[in-house]
C-alpha cells in the first residue's frame, strides 16, 4: 500500500526538526554516530531525521532533546512550544542534563568516583588557592 503524501505543514515540521537537531548536534561537537550511541536510536534513523525525511515520534524526540541537553521544545516547537510544563533550557539545565546523562551510563563504581571527584570540585571552588 503506497504511503500517505506529505502535506506542507509536516514538511515545515521536519525541516525545522532536522535544523534543531543539527543546530544543537553541532554545538556540541557530536556526530550522528555520537548521537545514535547517546539516544539508542540507530544512526539510520537519525539520518532520515537529518535530512528532514522521516519525523521522529514524542519518544524519540524526548531522547534526542535529553542527549543534547535541551528541552523538547527546541528540538520540536511546532509540536511542543507551548508546554508551560516543560522546563526552561538555559545553558545550566543543559549542561546539568548532559551530566547526569553521561553519568547514567557509569558503573557503579565509576560513579561512586565521578561523585568524590565533584565532592573534591566543590570544596576547591568553595576554598580557592589565593
Amino acid at each position: 500500500m503506497p504511503r500517505n503524501k506529505d502535506n506542507d505543514f509536516d514538511k515545515m515540521v521536519r525541516k525545522e526538526i532536522a535544523a534543531n537537531i543539527k543546530k544543537y548536534a553541532d554545538m556540541r561537537g557530536y556526530s550522528q554516530n555520537k548521537l545514535s550511541d547517546l539516544t539508542e536510536i540507530k544512526q539510520s534513523t537519525l539520518s532520515g531525521y537529518y535530512r528532514a525525511t522521516s519525523t521522529p515520534n514524542a519518544g524519540q524526540i524526548q531522547k534526542i532533546a535529553m542527549a543534547l541537553g535541551v528541552g523538547i521544545e527546541d528540538i520540536d516547537p511546532i509540536r511542543f512550544g507551548n508546554k508551560k510544563e516543560q522546563p526552561a533550557s538555559d545553558d545550566k539545565s543543559g549542561l546539568l542534563n548532559q551530566i547526569i546523562h553521561r553519568a547514567e551510563s557509569l558503573s557503579d563504581n565509576d560513579k561512586e568516583k565521578a561523585l568524590a571527584f565533584l565532592d573534591y570540585l566543590v570544596t576547591q571552588s568553595k576554598n580557592p588557592k589565593i
